[in-house]
């Protein structure tokens, strides 16, 4: 063979490396590790991403409870103010109806002391009167008046006189 000649080579991407791999399994191997390193640089890119997003769903939460826990202390303290109100408002409608209570127990006391006093002046007006306690009724007078009715009954009419009344009532029978 002459050096013009050349015997088929093989194609540069089968010539064995040092290591006795072709430059096709070493292309192969090299896309695999380019696409192992892709996927990985991918795997932190998207853990650093959710990690991001794990950080804002961990504070949006953190901020949530903050503002639960802050409601939840103005509404205790709401209570208690409302509670406050309350025990104030109930001490003053106490206070009322007890002043209420005492005013007409007062009353009660001042009207019960006016009879009593009023009574007291009656006794001792009777006792430091010059006349007697007790009233002497006239029978004389009340038969007295009786009999001048009865006489001014009876006192006789005369015979016209009672031959009109006949008459009338006579009239009004008729009549009816």
């Amino acid at each position: 063979m002459s050096d013009d000649e050349q015997s088929p080579q093989p194609s540069p991407a089968f010539i064995p490396n040092d290591d006795g791999k072709s430059e096709a399994k070493i292309r192969i191997e090299m896309e695999a590790k380019r696409r192992k390193e892709r996927a990985e640089e991918e795997w932190r890119e998207y853990e650093e991403f959710r990690r991001g997003e794990r950080e804002k769903e961990e504070e949006e939460i953190r901020q949530l409870r903050e503002r639960r826990e802050r409601r939840k202390m103005e509404r205790e303290e709401e209570e208690k103010r409302l509670a406050e109100l309350r025990q104030i408002e109930d001490q003053k409608r106490r206070a009322e109806e007890e002043e209420r209570q005492r005013k007409k127990r007062e009353e009660e006391q001042r009207k019960r002391e006016e009879r009593w006093n009023a009574k007291r002046k009656e006794w001792e007006e009777r006792k430091n009167a010059n006349r007697p306690n007790f009233v002497i009724t006239n029978n004389k007078n009340k038969v007295h008046k009786k009999q001048k009715k009865k006489r001014k009954k009876k006192l006789p009419k005369s015979k016209e006189q009672l031959e009109a009344e006949k008459r009338a009532i006579l009239e009004q029978r008729i009549h009816r």
